[in-house]
């Protein structure tokens, strides 16, 4: 009698041990099952951050160059600005000089009247 309880009892626990693995592998199973859902999550999102640095990087040299040409339109605005300076001043210079040479004109015309009067 003590035996056939032992072995009811032995039983008992095999089944128990039995339902106890099933749960575990179903546990397993549903483990391995959202592994792979947040893997092809993690494997998504890392495509779209490799696809975000390459644009980054498209918009940083797009930048670069962007301020490249900034610096380039600035020095040529300042070169403008020196050649412009320039012009105006041999204007102010070249009027000077005709003012003189129109009045050393003007003065010899009237010397030329002069003498030309005098004959």
């Amino acid at each position: 009698c003590k035996l056939q309880v032992a072995r009811d009892n032995a039983q008992e626990d095999v089944r128990c041990k039995e339902v106890e693995n099933e749960h575990l592998c179903q546990m397993n199973a549903k483990l391995k099952e959202e592994t792979e859902q947040v893997q092809m999550q993690l494997d998504a999102k890392c495509t779209l951050v490799e696809e975000l640095t390459k644009e980054l990087i498209i918009m940083n040299k797009e930048v670069l160059d962007l301020q490249t040409y900034k610096t380039s339109l600035e020095e040529t605005k300042v070169n403008i600005e020196t050649v412009n300076e320039d012009l105006r001043i041999k204007n102010i210079t070249s009027d000077q000089q005709l003012q003189i040479t129109q009045s050393e004109l003007s003065s010899l015309y009237e010397e030329l009247n002069s003498v030309k009067e005098s004959m």
